[in-house]
């Protein structure tokens, strides 16, 4: 463990991290931290500490303790300063889950994702005594399934007050976990205070997991192909499992014999075809009236689904706006669009209105548009047309809801 450094000169404390894949140095100025301090802090983030880099750390934080917040706190808004920093860091090389890790003796690593306040810690707390703690907030996987640790402080939320308070991994006597890490299972935590009987464990459909995962994931828009990423990780760990349970204690046999199991899924999904991933898309400039599929960071299909990420949000295709978006490949009008999508799905007293509302809804979640859409190159190269609309709203795809 590389001992904190005590700069009197100045009156600071340095403490050099390792917070995932970044080198954080720590520096705490001012009489406010006191001898005693920087031994708790030293000794909560024992599992991070490094020795300083020669060409210095990728960041520096620093920090002056105010004397009207308690030490206590001031710890976790601090390991809350790493956390983001770490992250900020790793976004765009590492797909990052919401979620406590624990691993096996051979380095297999059990990500129980959760939103925040559901369970992660006391997970990490209950399972990390006979499970290696690898960390109880950011399971960060590199594009080969490789897990980097971060053991830091487990926040734990004081009952009696509602605030958290930190301790070190070694102060709550969890193990360390193996040096080399590679991702096992996902497992979504689904704590119920009134559930009976013992922890049950089942499978999520795989479009159904991927829109799950989503959210309690950090940057993932930062990736290169993000949904299929998550879903290249999905199928690697044999699919996403859902725990239902009242206490994670009794929950530890079934987690030990899903992370013993052998489970490697066949490819759950694809990639469409003539997927339109196209960055420099900026507006929707010839208002022909043809229904287009919009541009978009991402998208899969799942089982006759499809999945797609636009703008940060994910986006699910089914029934009739699924058709509607394999015909929009060819850009039809509306007014083609309707005897198509009749052909496939049989005729309807309200099919018209029912294609409509499909393109409009798609419209809005911004992965069609009515019209083609015109590239920045385009702006720079060519004038912009003059044309006349007699509806003025309709400028961004979405169609007017008078017309």
């Amino acid at each position: 463990m590389a001992p904190t450094m005590v700069d009197e000169a100045v009156d600071r404390t340095l403490i050099d991290l390792r917070a995932i894949s970044i080198a954080v140095r720590l520096e705490i100025e001012g009489p406010g931290r006191s001898a005693a301090g920087r031994s708790r802090l030293a000794r909560d983030w024992s599992r991070c500490l490094t020795s300083p880099v020669g060409d210095g750390p990728a960041t520096t934080l620093r920090l002056a303790p105010d004397p009207g917040v308690s030490p206590e706190i001031q710890d976790y808004l601090l390991t809350t300063q790493v956390t983001a920093a770490a992250i900020e860091h790793a976004a765009g090389s590492r797909l990052m889950l919401h979620a406590c890790g624990l691993s096996d003796d051979d380095g297999r690593v059990l990500a129980l994702v959760a939103p925040s306040g559901t369970g992660k810690s006391t997970a990490a707390i209950t399972l990390g005594r006979s499970m290696g703690y690898v960390t109880d907030e950011v399971v960060a996987i590199d594009g080969d399934g490789h897990v980097a640790p971060f053991p830091r402080p487990v926040a734990i939320e004081d009952a009696g007050t509602g605030t958290k308070r930190q301790s070190g991994p070694d102060r709550l006597g969890l193990l360390v976990c193996p040096d080399e890490l590679g991702i096992g299972r996902l497992v979504l935590l689904d704590r119920r205070p009134a559930h009976e009987g013992p922890p049950t464990l089942t499978q999520v459909p795989p479009a159904e997991a991927l829109l799950e995962l989503i959210p309690q994931t950090s940057a993932l828009g930062a990736l290169t192909t993000p949904l299929q990423r998550l879903g290249r990780l999905v199928d690697g760990c044999g699919g996403v499992f859902r725990l239902t349970y009242r206490e994670i204690a009794d929950a530890e046999p079934a987690l030990r014999e899903l992370m013993s199991s052998p489970g490697r899924a066949q490819a759950s999904w694809s990639v469409p075809d003539d997927l339109p991933v196209d960055a420099d898309a900026v507006e929707w400039a010839l208002l022909d009236g043809r229904v287009r599929r919009a541009p978009v960071t991402d998208a899969v299909e799942i089982d006759g689904e499809i999945l797609a990420l636009a703008g940060g949000v994910p986006v699910r295709v089914s029934g009739i706006g699924r058709t509607v978006w394999d015909l929009a490949g060819s850009a039809p009008t509306l007014d083609e669009l309707v005897p198509r999508v009749v052909a496939i799905h049989g005729p309807h007293p309200e099919a018209a209105e029912l294609v409509a509302r499909a393109v409009v809804s798609m419209c809005r979640a911004r992965i069609l548009g009515l019209g083609r859409p015109r590239t920045v190159q385009e702006l720079r190269t060519r004038p912009r047309p003059v044309t006349r609309r007699s509806n003025p709203s309709a400028c961004c795809g979405a169609p007017d809801p008078r017309a």
